[in-house]
């Protein structure tokens, strides 16, 4: 009868061991594919997060800088509104903001989530945070002694945007300046004016298919809108330029 050899090694040598090379090479993939699943599970956190998993650290006292501000550093309390047959029906989410800018002693922070709809909101200095604006964020300028914010919605047939003004103070607010045709998709701040293009969709026959035209604005320092060449947006007519994230 075959009698095993005693042997001093682990219990997972011995098993290994009596595995053919194919085997193991099976469960080596196995295991690397479960640590790869558990890297991004801890290093890969979704834009949007339950609340509830917001660090518990002491708010950041906010001071100017002449770096761009990082929006995806950031983050705060909103919810997502939806509606079925039971009614309204709100989910608490951690937003991280679409564009951030230093503004007076904090920050505004925008976002932009489509037809789920989005905000702006303002970050005083020891970290309280106000809602100025339930609007789709789409840029923010930071100018000498104010701040512009461009919101809009282009979806499914809608499409409109607005400019606003807010003016720093204990409780900056949001006020309509300018009205656009559309939703802003690209904001690019010039010398003496911020430019604005706008898409549209026109169908000159009813059987043909839309076509989309852009139509540029230049918003001056005075808060005029005029429509101007949209060969403003592409300096020499080469290079696209970089869509504002809201650096002052």
């Amino acid at each position: 009868m075959y009698r095993p050899r005693l042997t001093t090694r682990s219990s997972r040598t011995r098993i290994a061991g009596r595995l053919n090379p194919g085997v193991r090479a099976h469960m080596t993939r196995l295991r690397l594919l479960l640590l790869a699943a558990t890297a991004i599970a801890l290093g890969c956190a979704p834009r949007t997060q339950p609340v509830g998993t917001e660090s518990t650290t002491a708010p950041a006292q906010f001071e100017h800088s002449a770096t761009p501000l990082e929006p995806s550093s950031l983050s705060y309390s909103a919810e997502v509104v939806g509606y079925d047959e039971n009614g309204r029906h709100a989910t608490p989410i951690k937003q991280v903001p679409s564009h951030a800018a230093h503004f007076a002693s904090g920050l505004l922070m925008g976002s932009d989530r489509g037809e789920w709809g989005g905000e702006l909101v303002y970050r005083n200095s020891r970290g309280g945070d106000s809602i100025l604006l339930h609007e789709n964020v789409r840029g923010i300028v930071v100018r000498q002694h104010d701040a512009l914010v461009f919101t809009g919605l282009a979806h499914m047939g809608v499409n409109d945007g607005a400019v606003y003004l807010v003016k720093p103070g204990s409780e900056p607010k949001a006020h309509p300046v300018q009205k656009l045709i559309g939703s802003p998709r690209e904001i690019l701040r010039a010398k003496d004016a911020v430019l604005v293009r706008i898409d549209l969709f026109s169908r000159p026959d009813p059987t043909a298919r839309a076509v989309r035209v852009s139509r540029c604005y230049a918003l001056s320092e005075e808060l005029a809108l005029m429509e101007t060449d949209c060969t403003r947006m592409r300096p020499n007519n080469s290079s696209k330029p970089t869509p504002l994230r809201g650096a002052a």
